[in-house]
């Protein structure tokens, strides 16, 4: 299987997965090899180009367009060593803190542009690129800032990256500190947000002066949810009636009930199966899903 740490790629991988429709009609397969640390990915079936699809190197030329339109040239902003300020950058916050508990009257908070906002702290000249992104299109800067620290670009601008991630885990620290001392219980963090409630159960929500639409500003973005986490990247949410699963990574019951039509008895079969590809000496690569005893 595809692992996130390149140092397991260095023997080589590989994932193929089944991509299918709204009606259940299978759309094709996408199969991804790594050999070497370089990535071959081949589409078989009905798979239709979409230009305007959001890539990180197009999000990045976007980005330098705006910054040389504002008079920025940003390899005034490159750094030799990259690669090894790359290895320092801090991971996301991503935690959930109750799990298997079902829990009322939970709140989301959500920093606006998160990670634009944490390089303007460290780069305040960025300050107004990040601004027009912001309306242009949400995907741009973030995307962007991803490209920033990759070897693709010789991990030139990691000093972005890293101002930008790190800055957003101060600034989701502080906050945390800020609901606890008004009696507010943490429910989990996921990067740019955190999932709380008052402690003694009723609803209520956090305000404060930095509440607001602009950038770096947050806002309370889900309000008086049901929630109930089975892991840091498995949970769901239900606000105004409405079912919202959240799980990272593809599950097989995808194959016949698309994830946007899940309810809670579908998240629980769903996640208790996945697709795992392994490796076997005398057989080699061998595909089967395994079931949750859970």
């Amino acid at each position: 299987s595809i692992a996130r740490n390149n140092i397991h790629h260095i023997s080589g991988a590989w994932d193929c997965r089944e991509v299918w429709q709204e009606n259940h009609q299978l759309k094709g397969v996408i199969i991804t090899v790594i050999v070497k640390n370089t990535v071959f990915v081949f589409k078989c079936g009905n798979f239709k180009v979409n230009k305007s699809e959001m890539t990180g190197s197009k999000a990045f030329n976007i980005f330098k367009k705006v910054c040389a339109k504002a008079g920025i040239n940003i390899d005034d902003y490159k750094i030799k060593d990259g690669k090894e300020v790359k290895a320092t950058i801090e991971s996301p916050l991503i935690k959930m803190f109750k799990r298997y508990e079902r829990l009322e009257h939970v709140n989301h908070l959500d920093i606006n542009s998160a990670w634009a906002w944490g390089v303007c702290q460290s780069f305040p000249a960025f300050t107004g690129i990040f601004n027009a992104l912001k309306h242009k299109d949400k995907l741009i800067a973030n995307m962007a800032l991803g490209y920033c620290q990759s070897r693709y670009i010789g991990y030139s601008l990691a000093n972005l990256s890293k101002a930008g991630i790190e800055n957003c885990n101060k600034q989701v620290e502080r906050l945390i500190e800020r609901l606890i001392a008004e009696d507010f219980e943490i429910v989990g963090i996921n990067t740019d947000g955190i999932w709380y409630r008052a402690k003694n159960g009723d609803f209520r929500l956090y305000h404060d002066e930095n509440e607001g639409g602009e950038l770096g500003q947050w806002k309370n973005d889900h309000q008086d949810c049901e929630f109930l986490a089975y892991s840091d990247g498995q949970y769901w949410y239900k606000e105004k009636g409405k079912f919202h699963p959240v799980a990272r990574g593809f599950y097989s019951y995808e194959r016949i009930k698309p994830r946007d039509e899940w309810n809670e008895a579908d998240f629980d079969f769903a996640i208790g199966s996945q697709i795992i590809v392994e490796w076997d000496p005398e057989e080699g690569f061998i595909t089967y899903e395994t079931r949750s005893q859970e």
